[in-house]
């Protein structure tokens, strides 16, 4: 009797191993790819609107400090042969390029800030000195 019982649950024992390892051949182990979905970039180019005093400028090349000085004095409502004084330059100002101006007519002062490759005025301020 005991050897009846030794074989049966030597049977039983290797039933529930077959069963465990047929059930275990789709638990996971291989899983099927999804095919690749495919995707369209866009690129979007947004350009500001000019004005006629911001002169049109190629991507990455500055407009120069005449056109600089010329965008200011525009703004102000004023030409060079009616200032006293003028200048401009380059500087590298909050991580952008752009060109510091200013001039003086009489006894008011203009300061301008103007993006460098663009042409838009940045800031602007005017003020009287009392001096």
């Amino acid at each position: 009797m005991r050897g009846k019982k030794t074989l049966l649950l030597t049977v039983a024992g290797m039933a529930v191993c077959l069963i465990a390892a047929f059930g275990m051949t789709g638990c996971g182990s291989q899983t099927e790819e999804a095919p690749p979905e495919e995707t369209t970039t866009v690129e979007e180019t947004t350009t500001a609107p000019q004005t006629e005093a911001q002169p049109q400028s190629q991507e990455g090349q500055e407009i120069g400090e005449d056109a600089a000085l010329e965008i200011a004095l525009k703004d102000a409502g004023l030409s060079k042969n009616e200032v006293d004084y003028s200048n401009a330059h380059l500087d590298y100002d909050d991580g952008r390029t752009e060109y510091e101006v200013d001039f003086r007519k009489g006894n008011m002062e203009y300061d301008y800030s103007i993006d460098a490759f663009t042409g838009e005025i940045l800031e602007h301020e005017s003020e009287v000195d009392d001096d």
